[in-house]
């Protein structure tokens, strides 16, 4: 346990040469000690650092924080055995184990609709009260909405975060972290005193893939971080799901991407997610209904119309509707989708389209 904390502290350039022999088979106590079978790695290691295990354990104490290495029982070996570089050592608040449940990522743009950030946290909401862990990566927008979707629910949420536990980023979620140490965990590969540097979120992203059973995509940008995430967990052999929403929304133009490759299954809700898993409810806790406004806001009043229409045309097709409002076929099929996703409506093939009620 002591050479896999070591290894934790080197960091820096010696990360990836580190990396590499230990997915060689290099033992980590040889690693500590310089017995290697390269005189190149030889020659990189006299250069380590001089760290000390105790201050690092003492400063975690302090933190009120814990180390989990490949050497504790705790350690999630099942969930990290895919990746080709795991941390020497996982850093953790938060006192449920990591290992022997369902999770589930949910991630996103940091810059989300209002529609994406509510379907976001109903996400979170309806797999929390599922009996589903909620991970995702702390993050503005997407992420943020389903750390808080789990909490409605009184779920467990994990947030895998870029620097070390006490550097919370971005700032404005200090309060959400607290908040998630209290139902879940806070956790990350970076030893106290650890910035959140740039590159240092590519990394966490593997994280968040391996700490789940399944990712969804809520909204992406075509260059998007959490693009990043979904192709990880493909990488990774998990399950990965995407949320439609109009070809013309560029927020969500990377899930779109994904479903056209094949790469991501279709995901309106958790449940879909839950069926396509084969997972069944546990409901350990209730959720609290999600409330609907009575109608969508209209940006067109040919929109509207065709929302009041579905009132009194049960089971019209698209091309029905849309000789009555004026709109054009691929503008009723956008609203409609948008409509069925937030489960205004629903289109059954043969019958048409109709109002839920």
């Amino acid at each position: 346990r002591t050479a896999w904390l070591t290894l934790s502290l080197w960091g820096g350039t010696l990360a990836r040469p580190v990396r590499e022999a230990l997915a060689h088979g290099v033992a980590p106590q040889d690693l500590v000690e310089g017995r290697v079978p390269s005189q190149r790695l030889a020659a990189v290691l006299r250069k380590r650092p001089r760290v000390s295990v105790p201050n690092l354990l003492a400063d975690l104490g302090g933190l009120a924080q814990r180390a989990l290495t490949p050497a504790d029982d705790e350690w999630p070996r099942a969930r990290l055995a895919a990746l080709a570089d795991p941390p020497p050592a996982l850093f953790v608040q938060g006192a449920l184990p990591l290992v022997g449940k369902r999770a589930v990522a949910v991630v996103g743009t940091r810059a989300a609709t209002p529609y994406g950030t509510d379907l976001a946290r109903a996400l979170g909401q309806e797999l929390a009260a599922a009996g589903v862990d909620v991970v995702s990566g702390l993050a503005l927008g997407i992420d943020g909405a389903a750390h808080r979707g789990a909490l409605d629910a009184a779920g467990v949420t994990r947030a895998v975060i870029a620097g070390s536990l006490e550097h919370v980023y971005p700032p404005e979620h200090r309060s959400l972290a607290l908040q998630v140490v209290e139902r879940g965990t806070l956790l990350g590969e970076a030893p106290p005193g650890t910035r959140p540097e740039r590159w240092r979120f590519v990394r966490r992203n593997r994280l968040v893939a391996a700490l789940c059973d399944a990712v969804v995509v809520v909204e992406a940008p075509v260059k998007s971080g959490a693009l990043l995430t979904a192709r990880m967990a493909l990488e990774q052999g998990r399950e990965v799901f995407a949320v439609p929403a109009s070809v013309h929304q560029a927020s969500s133009a990377g899930c779109l991407e994904l479903l056209r490759r094949g790469e991501a299954a279709l995901a309106r809700s958790a449940a879909d997610v839950l069926e396509a898993l084969g997972w069944e409810r546990t409901d350990p806790v209730p959720a609290s209904p999600l409330q609907l406004p009575d109608a969508p806001r209209f940006d067109d009043p040919r929109a509207e119309r065709l929302y009041r229409l579905l009132d009194t045309l049960d089971g019209a097709t698209d091309d029905e509707l849309a000789r009555r409002t004026g709109l054009a076929s691929h503008e009723v099929s956008a609203l409609l989708t948008g409509w069925e996703l937030e489960g205004r409506v629903e289109r059954r093939p043969g019958i048409g389209v109709r109002r839920r009620r």
